[in-house]
């Protein structure tokens, strides 16, 4: 059972004027009370009896209900109709004026986009003016000394490569061509040198990387790494092998046959003879 602390007049006064409200009329018969005043109790009881009520804890919380039952299917729509894509006409002349006219395009053409919800256009530039002509640019490097199918001219050199591998199965010999990319103005007739010969760098200087034959000269470099074994080198003739030299087209090397399989490679130069 909760007490009630007795902590103020109020309550006091609280008290007896429930005790006088529910002693009834007996109470005022007596000339206890005047009429204002049974008023003034009531009101003082009323106000100090609502300030006694306690509020309690609040209870647990109930069990879930039920799920509703599941309500009907709405109708199903009507189809949408298909969407409009976005078309485009290109136009070589012109296009409706009032929508090119103050971007310089009239009568320039362009292309016309038709979509679903708008036509827009798209018009050509006008063409702009030709410029004026500027003036001449400075005059080019000398191109090469020698027109196209002319011949290597005087004191200029031209360089290539040569190689081969042979085996004891090459019982004629073997001949290496060196072909002259430009042709020369004539045949040089003995003025051809292989590096092994004795009077080699008397007319040949550089090496296989960087050949220097003398003016009217043919040079053929063995390059250090393919230096021929076991075979013996015969000479440099023209392309007709009648004589020792080299034609305008130019010359083959010719090996004797191999005792084994060998091989060998370098480079070759040609320098014109300078005018007389």
């Amino acid at each position: 059972m909760r007490k009630i602390r007795l902590n103020g007049p109020g309550l006091i006064v609280a008290v007896i004027a429930m005790i006088v409200a529910l002693s009834g009329g007996a109470f005022a018969a007596s000339g206890g009370l005047t009429g204002k005043q049974k008023k003034e109790v009531k009101a003082i009881s009323k106000s100090e009896a609502t300030k006694l009520q306690g509020t309690g804890p609040a209870g647990p919380q109930g069990p879930q209900g039920p799920s509703g039952p599941k309500g009907d299917s709405g109708v199903a729509g009507s189809n949408g109709s298909n969407g409009v894509g976005v078309t485009s006409t290109e136009s070589a002349g012109p296009l409706d004026v009032s929508h090119c006219t103050g971007l310089g395009a009239t009568g320039q053409g362009g292309s016309k986009f038709v979509s679903a919800n708008a036509t827009t256009y798209a018009c050509n530039g006008k063409q702009g003016e030709e410029g004026l002509e500027g003036p001449e640019g400075p005059e080019g490097p000398e191109g090469a000394p020698w027109p196209a199918g002319g011949t290597l001219p005087p004191g200029e050199m031209e360089t290539g490569s040569w190689a081969f591998a042979a085996t004891p199965a090459d019982t004629a010999g073997v001949r290496i061509p060196l072909s002259f990319a430009i042709p020369l103005d004539g045949p040089l007739e003995g003025h051809v040198h292989y590096q092994f010969d004795g009077d080699f760098f008397t007319s040949c200087e550089g090496g296989a990387e960087f050949p220097n034959p003398k003016a009217g000269e043919l040079c053929v470099y063995v390059s250090t790494a393919e230096s021929p074994e076991e075979i013996t080198f015969e000479g440099i003739f023209s392309s007709s092998f009648a004589e020792v030299g080299a034609s305008p087209q130019g010359a083959v090397l010719k090996f004797s046959a191999p005792t084994v399989n060998t091989s060998g490679g370098g480079t070759f130069a040609v320098r014109a003879p300078e005018v007389p």
